[in-house]
C-alpha cells in the first residue's frame, strides 16, 4: 500500500472533519506516494519509538498525540531528520480519534467494561454496577493498571453512569453534566474543572493522561490489522510521569 491509502483507510473510520479546529491531524512527515509494509503504531512520537521503528525497519509510524503541533523553527539535527534519512513516514490522528466510532474513547469504555454505551460528541457514557466513587476509582486503578488516581467528590456516592474522555478532558466537563453522569473519569483537569465538578455535584476522576489513551495502540493496530496486509507493530512507551 502506498502512504495516502493508508492515511484514507485511517480516516474512514476518523474523518479529519471531527477534529477539533486548533489541532493538527494527517500526514505529518513523508511522500503520500510511499510504499508502506510495516507500520509502528504508539501513542506518541519521539526518540523511543523512532528507535523502535528503525529496528523494525518500518516504512511508516502511526501516533495519537501529533508529531508536528507547535511551529517548527528548524529542521536540523532532530528526529524528523533521523525519518527522512531512513525513509519513515509519519501519520497523527488526534482528536478525530478520540471522537470517532472505534476510538480512543470506545476503547476505554471497552478497558473499563461499561455497558449501554452512548455518545455526546467526544464523551463517551455507560453504566457499571452500582458501587461507591471511592469503590470505582479503586476499580479504575486496577483496569488502568495504575498506582494512584485524582478524585474530587463524595468519595461514598452511590455511581453507576460513567462518563468517559481519554486525555485532557477537563474543559469537556459539561458533556458529562449535560447526560447527568455520576461521575466523569478523563486523564488530567485543571482545578477550576475540579471546583466546577463539585458544585455540581457530579465526581471527577483524573487517571492520568497516558493511562486513559494508551488504548489507542491496540485500536489502531487491531484496525490495520484487519483491514490490511501491512505488518503492524504496537508500541507502548515509557510513561514519562511515575505515581510514587
Amino acid at each position: 500500500m502506498i502512504l495516502k491509502n493508508i492515511a484514507e483507510l485511517i480516516e474512514k473510520m476518523a474523518p479529519k472533519e471531527l477534529a477539533c479546529e486548533w489541532d493538527n491531524v494527517g500526514i505529518m512527515l513523508g511522500d503520500e506516494n510511499a510504499e508502506i509494509k510495516t507500520v509502528v503504531v504508539s501513542l506518541d512520537f519521539n526518540t523511543e519509538v523512532l528507535e523502535f521503528a528503525k529496528s523494525k525497519n518500518a516504512d511508516l509510524i502511526v501516533t495519537h498525540h501529533p508529531a508536528i503541533f507547535n511551529k517548527l523553527s528548524s529542521v536540523t539535527d532532530t528526529d524528523f531528520l533521523d525519518c527522512i534519512r531512513n525513509n519513515i513516514n509519519v501519520y497523527s490522528a488526534h482528536t478525530n480519534f478520540d471522537t470517532a466510532e472505534g476510538g480512543v474513547n470506545d476503547a476505554l469504555c471497552k478497558a473499563l467494561g461499561l455497558s449501554e454505551v452512548k455518545a455526546n460528541g467526544m464523551l463517551r457514557y455507560g453504566k457499571v454496577n452500582e458501587m461507591t466513587a471511592l469503590e470505582f476509582a479503586e476499580y479504575v486503578k486496577e483496569k488502568l493498571d495504575t498506582k494512584g488516581v485524582r478524585i474530587c467528590g463524595d468519595p461514598d456516592k452511590k455511581i453507576s453512569t460513567v462518563g468517559v474522555l481519554g486525555g485532557s478532558g477537563g474543559d469537556e466537563l459539561n458533556l458529562a453534566l449535560e447526560v447527568g453522569c455520576d461521575v466523569y473519569l478523563t486523564g488530567e483537569a485543571a482545578y477550576h474543572d475540579a471546583q466546577t465538578a463539585q458544585k455540581n455535584g457530579i465526581v471527577l476522576i483524573a487517571a492520568g493522561h497516558y493511562e486513559t489513551e494508551i488504548f489507542m495502540v491496540e485500536a489502531i493496530d487491531s484496525y490495520l490489522k484487519e483491514n490490511t496486509d501491512l505488518t503492524v507493530y504496537p508500541f507502548i512507551e515509557t510513561n514519562i510521569y511515575k505515581v510514587i
